[in-house]
């Protein structure tokens, strides 16, 4: 009796350990599992934080009643100065030195301008003299005075010539050193101004 229970605990002891064998050896034939892209705190500390961009808004997309954004203005030229008188002879163009005008809403009053302050421009004696105003003006009236370069107070000035329209067309004054004043009314009741030259004739 006890010989015949020691063999069948020792085929029990084969059995189990052929089972085993058989489990371990399944285990390592079998594919190892692909793995799968983490969706945790850890990918998104490797990727970095997301970015986003910020649409461009579209100014046709402005709800009722809303105004779309205004584009940026072009500078606009102040008028707080005088407009740019020029006396013209031939081909060239002489800007001349505004003194006392009132223009639109501004005033600036200034004596009369004596001939160191300004510019020299050589003229022939009768020469065709043409004053034109730049385009934020029209002359409706003017008139040409002359004073000798040497008077600095402008006491003793001489009439020279008058008229009206857009150009002030005179002839130059006769040889010598002057300072030439036009005054000149705006078009459109816009103002009027002074304007000088220091004119050399003749030399």
């Amino acid at each position: 009796m006890m010989g015949r229970s020691g063999r069948t605990g020792a085929g029990a002891v084969t059995t189990a350990a052929a089972t085993v064998l058989l489990l371990v050896t399944a285990s390592c034939s079998a594919p190892a599992p692909s793995p799968r892209p983490s969706a945790g705190p850890d990918a998104t500390t490797a990727l970095g934080p997301a970015r986003t961009r910020s649409p461009t808004p579209d100014p046709s997309a402005s709800g009722p009643g809303e105004s779309p954004p205004s584009p940026v203005s072009p500078s606009v030229p102040a008028i707080s100065d005088a407009p740019l008188a020029f006396l013209v002879v031939g081909g060239e163009r002489f800007p001349g030195e505004v003194g006392g005008f009132t223009f639109g809403p501004y005033t600036q009053s200034a004596p009369w301008l004596p001939a160191r302050a300004l510019d020299t421009v050589a003229l022939e004696p009768g020469a065709d003299v043409r004053i034109v105003l730049d385009d934020r003006a029209a002359i409706e009236a003017w008139s040409a005075r002359l004073a000798a370069a040497d008077d600095v107070t402008g006491d003793a000035v001489a009439q020279l010539a008058s008229g009206s329209g857009v150009v002030a067309t005179f002839a130059a004054p006769g040889a010598g050193d002057w300072v030439l004043a036009i005054s000149i009314t705006y078009t459109g009741g816009r103002g009027d101004g002074i304007y000088f030259w220091h004119v050399v004739v003749g030399r």
